[in-house]
C-alpha cells in the first residue's frame, strides 16, 4: 500500500545492503538490491528487479526503471529508463539490457 507524507515504501523481497541509506518518500518496488553504500536522496523511485551497486549515489527526485543497473561508484543525476545499465560520474546508458540477460 501507498505510504503517507515523509514515508518511504520496502517492497518484497527489497535487499538493502551494509550502510546504504534511504531517504525521505523514497519507493524501492519488489526485488530492488542496494549493495553496501549505496545513498538515495529523497522522493527516489528504485523500480523491480533494479540493483544499484557498491557506492552509488542517487540524487533527490530520480526514477531508475525495472531491471535495470547502476554501477558501483555511480553518481545519478537524471532518471533513467527500465532495461539499462547505467554507470559513471554522472551516469550514462552504457546499453540497453535484455530481459533475459543474467542479473549478475
Amino acid at each position: 500500500s501507498q505510504s503517507r507524507y515523509g514515508h518511504s515504501v520496502i517492497g518484497d523481497g527489497v535487499i538493502l545492503n551494509t550502510r546504504s541509506s534511504v531517504e525521505h518518500d523514497s519507493r524501492l518496488m519488489n526485488f530492488a538490491s542496494l549493495a553496501p553504500a549505496v545513498s538515495l536522496g529523497g522522493r527516489v523511485q528504485i523500480g523491480e528487479r533494479s540493483a544499484m551497486s557498491i557506492g552509488a549515489i542517487v540524487r533527490h527526485g530520480i526514477e531508475i526503471g525495472n531491471d535495470s543497473v547502476i554501477g558501483a561508484g555511480s553518481l545519478v543525476l537524471k532518471s533513467l529508463p527500465s532495461n539499462t545499465i547505467a554507470f559513471g560520474n554522472p551516469a550514462k546508458i552504457i546499453r540497453e539490457r535484455p530481459l533475459d540477460e543474467p542479473y549478475l
